[in-house]
């Protein structure tokens, strides 16, 4: 399940892939590098769903923690943990929220992951975070995957 945030002061247009499986949120930086797939051994489009450009949001801030994804199937994002706004749907913006800016990814699309953060998790998912800043009431959130080429939701803060 894809779906579309903006990021930063600029409001830069990303898909991401909605992830129940991991806590943490990382997009393509504007100036990143397309790496080898394993899976496949070509280099996908990594920039085909979207980038963040940090220089034009004046609500961005950039740690010195080095930010490493790597998931099952081996394709890995490397870079940066940030911060900065985060723009979902017309209404809803998280303030400064930590995310990972990639300046290498062998996948095609960033990530939204949507479940509860382990121990030595970076951050705060992105459920808590909208708790925490008030915009919804509870750490919670429901899925609805629709049949296949039809558009599905979630809904946070609620099921």
């Amino acid at each position: 399940m894809l779906t579309e945030l903006q990021i930063g002061s600029n409001r830069d247009r990303v898909t991401v892939d909605v992830d129940t499986g991991s806590s943490v949120l990382w997009v393509m930086d504007s100036n990143g590098a397309c790496k080898t797939s394993p899976l496949t051994g070509k280099v996908p489009d990594c920039k085909a769903h979207g980038t963040f450009s940090f220089q034009g949001s004046e609500t961005f801030n950039k740690t010195e923690e080095s930010f490493h994804m790597e998931y099952a199937d081996k394709e890995s994002a490397d870079g940066f943990y940030v911060k900065d706004d985060i723009s979902l749907g017309k209404d809803v913006v998280v303030k400064g929220f930590g995310f990972g800016l990639a300046d290498g990814a062998s996948s095609e699309v960033g990530i939204l992951g949507i479940s509860f953060p382990r121990v030595n998790s970076t951050g705060r998912s992105f459920p808590v975070e909208l708790k925490n800043q008030g915009i919804t009431n509870r750490s919670a959130y429901s899925i609805f995957l629709n049949k296949p080429n039809k558009t599905g939701s979630v809904l946070f803060g609620a099921v």
